[in-house]
């Protein structure tokens, strides 16, 4: 069986091991970069079954690197999990925005939620995790 492969883009170097370990412990395979642009460059290289991306990252942030991959027709069916130290996430993103995302997560993360999200992504439940944290 063929693992599923998670790419992680956030320039928090403990939230990226803490992912890291977590989802490796799953049986996933891991890729952990630290700005959007890198993760941009890996997307295009590695194509990941699912991304999750912080919203706020230096070069590229998460919300652009999104657009950028809905514009591109190699990368815009790829899953995307949003996680954000901004408050009020629900008034970041319009009802239309939003249904881009398979979820949303808040800082500081409830690591067994977004854990228990990809899991349910890729082994079952597809329903939408938006407004979770």
């Amino acid at each position: 069986m063929n693992k599923k492969k998670i790419l992680i883009a956030d320039d928090d170097p403990n939230i990226l091991q803490l992912l890291n370990v977590n989802l490796r412990s799953d049986k996933y395979d891991v890729i952990s970069c630290i700005n959007g642009e890198t993760a941009l460059e890996k997307i295009k290289e590695e194509r990941p079954d699912l991304v999750i991306l912080d919203i706020m990252m230096p070069r590229i942030d998460g919300y652009t690197l999104d657009l950028e991959l809905k514009d591109e027709s190699e990368t815009k069916d790829i899953p995307v999990i949003i996680i954000t130290g901004m408050s009020d996430t629900k008034r970041l993103f319009d009802n239309t925005e939003s249904a881009r995302f398979i979820a949303w997560f808040e800082k500081p993360l409830e690591i067994n939620k977004l854990v228990d999200c990809v899991n349910g992504y890729f082994h079952g439940s597809k329903k939408s995790q938006k407004g979770k944290k």
